[in-house]
């Protein structure tokens, strides 16, 4: 009878180690499996999201510097090229940012981005019709392929 009580209490401690075991195996492969998920999409969507906008915040600086260059020296024809091909370069970075999958709460931001895009787009226009350039749309979705050169 002694046998059999020890016998019980041997077969549950060693019930006890082996469902201790399983379930910290589980937990554990659990918690990998949500660093790995956690790991591709910082491959597959934030880092490539980082280096698109980085990309067109690079951009968007260099024609910024354009155009304070463009207004400081309004006789150099080729800035107006240059400035033009930077709106595009800038188009570019945001059309690859864009096809990319977003975050949640990500759309509601990007709304305000396009907002700052606009307006942008709007003081470049002005800025060219206040020096006598022809400049038609300039801005995201327009026509750029008219001459940007003064007028």
């Amino acid at each position: 009878m002694k046998t059999t009580t020890v016998d019980r209490v041997l077969l549950a401690a060693f019930a006890s180690v082996v469902l201790a075991f399983l379930g910290a195996s589980w937990l554990g492969q659990h918690r990998a499996d949500q660093i790995e998920q956690a790991a591709l999409s910082i491959h597959g969507n934030a880092a490539p999201s980082i280096r698109r906008l980085a990309g067109a915040r690079a951009e968007l600086r260099h024609l910024q510097l354009l155009v304070h260059r463009a207004l400081d020296e309004p006789a150099v024809r080729n800035r107006f090229t240059e400035i033009e091909q930077s709106r595009r370069l800038l188009d570019q970075e945001v059309a690859e940012y864009r096809r990319l999958p977003m975050y949640p709460g990500e759309a509601e931001v990007w709304e305000q981005a396009e907002r700052g895009i606009a307006r942008m787009d709007a003081d470049l226009e002005f800025a060219a019709i206040g020096r006598h350039m022809s400049c038609c749309s300039i801005g995201v979705g327009g026509n750029r392929d008219q001459d940007m050169a003064p007028a």
